[in-house]
């Protein structure tokens, strides 16, 4: 429901084990990359640009929204603004490094 994500922002959601997965944007009102990233840490795959949909989706389920995923199990998917995974060359491989605030 948030309107914008700043762009020294991210969403990184740990899915609890490595495992298949798909995610669709229900609630979002802006575009996104989702980094899609394994149990060791490394980039599986990168979705840009999922774009928000024109509706949410309500009454209607997921059924009628795009699912997103990266076709192989991962562990951990980190969401930032659309254009930043290009913009800062994320791709398949890298490895995620975690630095506590």
């Amino acid at each position: 429901g948030r309107p914008s994500l700043a762009d020294d922002a991210a969403m990184w959601f740990d899915l609890g084990l490595e495992r298949e997965a798909a995610f669709v944007m229900r609630g979002m009102r802006f575009d996104i990359d989702m980094v899609w990233v394994d149990e060791a840490l490394r980039v599986v795959h990168v979705s840009h640009r999922a774009e928000a949909p024109a509706t949410d989706g309500e009454g209607g389920g997921d059924g009628a929204l795009e699912r997103y995923s990266p076709g192989v199990p991962v562990r951990y998917v980190l969401e930032i603004g659309a254009g930043l995974a290009q913009a800062h060359d994320i791709e398949p491989g890298e490895l995620v490094r975690l630095t506590p605030r």
